[in-house]
């Protein structure tokens, strides 16, 4: 990260009144290209970089933020920060914390994929969609093909001694396609989040992609009833990434989780561990130290199906008379803290996806999902989700399904879980750092015909 010079700065803040203060910097820069019909259709370099400022003053916590670091007018920004403390009512007393603790330092920066060039990345993007239309003559079009990647830092320093700095980069390629046969269309997609450029293979990714695609071409929907449900591991992901605010201690507090209160006791299947850890190598959600400063570490949030632990930032954890876990989260420098999990999955078991079939012999296997945001209630927990997928018959995957609807409660889910692969796969950034492998549910309620 560039460097930024504070001195003078925690000296002017006290002459001011403000009686503890921090600064956050923050910086990104991303790179995207988006191919279609062979060519380049969109290319894109965006950077961003910018500091915010908090402070108490009078049992009262200040917020201020400038994206111009160059011209920094220090005595601006530290009027601006006592003049925002001094309209803001005290309403739960916010502090600056620094716990003298020695952080990981595990290196989350991997510089050699940003050395690759901007015309290899172009390529490899071009070399996907090459691919999709030579695998199958029913691909019709790959409507969505892009390589992306991101890198940024962050830096906290106060005025009781902490200063933390952080780099990580990350990257992710993701196609789209469509299938076509006697009228009928189906889509499917594929992607691979890393930063270790070997780890993308433009084919696997065209092969995953149309694979998806072709195989729902003969769906057919299926009788209605309770069903023995295997939820693909990119479902089961979608759904821990949908329902995973019952576990911030936030919501907690403000009535908005079902799991309030039972701490220490069993919310899931023996079979479940959920686990958050930001010290995973090569994964979007690690990271060193929150964005509080606090350094962060491996946790079982559920643990044999016991509930363990909340996710807390400082406010939470001392409202709740516990110590951080490390979660507070800025989705930038100019965002207020709140709390988010880092790479936050489902322990995989010992089981193969073949096994998991043969074990529930007859059922569905659940491979997509839509109307998450619409079709789901995060604090009930009720679901009721259109799906597609195949049948299962005598312990293996049969023919394709669609228009089905998969229904049922997340909670009660997790104390019906019978298998869990060991399959673990993580969903896109986007759409958080959450991955799960496949697992088997005894029973949800399908509807079909």
């Amino acid at each position: 990260m560039k460097k930024f010079k504070t001195q003078g700065l925690f000296e002017l803040a006290q002459k001011q009144g403000i009686d503890e203060i921090e600064i956050y910097i923050g910086e990104s820069k991303s790179f995207n290209v988006k191919v279609y019909g062979g060519k380049v259709e969109h290319f894109g370099i965006e950077e961003n970089r910018g500091l915010s400022a908090r402070g108490t003053c009078k049992e009262s916590m200040g917020y201020i933020y400038t994206e111009n670091l160059n011209g920094i007018d220090r005595e601006k920004l530290i009027l601006g920060l006592k003049e925002n403390a001094d309209i803001m009512e005290a309403s739960e007393k916010e502090e600056i914390h620094f716990d003298n603790e020695k952080c990981n330092s595990m290196e989350l920066k991997n510089t050699a994929i940003e050395e690759i060039s901007e015309e290899d990345k172009i390529a490899f993007a071009l070399e996907m969609e090459k691919k999709a239309f030579s695998i199958d003559k029913r691909i019709e079009s790959v409507n969505y093909c892009l390589f992306g990647e991101s890198s940024g830092g962050r830096r906290i320093m106060n005025s009781k001694g902490l200063d933390l700095c952080e780099e990580k980069n990350i990257a992710f390629a993701f196609i789209s396609v469509v299938a076509k046969e006697d009228g009928k269309i189906k889509t499917g997609s594929s992607y691979t989040v890393s930063n270790e450029f070997k780890d993308f293979n433009a084919e696997s990714l065209a092969e995953e992609a149309s694979r998806k695609a072709i195989d729902q071409l003969q769906a057919k929907t299926m009788a209605s009833g309770p069903q023995k449900t295997l939820f693909s591991n990119e479902v089961s992901a979608d759904l821990l990434q949908a329902f995973s605010s019952v576990f911030s201690g936030e919501n907690v507090q403000r009535n908005l989780s079902m799991l309030k209160g039972r701490v220490g006791e069993t919310i899931g299947a023996k079979n479940l561990t959920i686990i958050d850890d930001p010290l995973m190598s090569n994964k979007a959600g690690s990271r060193n130290f929150d964005d509080e400063g606090t350094c962060t570490f491996k946790k079982n949030v559920v643990e044999n199906g016991m509930l363990k632990t909340f996710l807390h930032n400082k406010k939470t954890g001392k409202k709740e008379g516990v110590p951080s876990t490390g979660n507070a989260f800025k989705g930038s420098y100019k965002s207020p803290v709140s709390i988010a999990p880092t790479n936050f999955f489902i322990s995989p078991g010992p089981l193969s996806l073949s096994e998991a079939m043969a074990n529930m012999g007859e059922g569905v296997y659940i491979t997509d999902v839509q109307g998450l945001h619409a079709g789901l209630n995060a604090v009930s927990g009720d679901f009721s989700l259109s799906a597609s997928g195949f049948a299962v018959r005598g312990g293996k995957k049969a023919e394709a399904v669609h228009q089905i609807t998969v229904a049922g409660n997340y909670f009660d889910m997790l104390m019906d879980i019978e298998d869990i692969c060991s399959d673990l796969k993580f969903i896109m950034p986007g759409s958080g750092h959450v991955g799960s492998p496949s697992i088997l549910i005894g029973k949800l309620d399908i509807s079909g015909e």
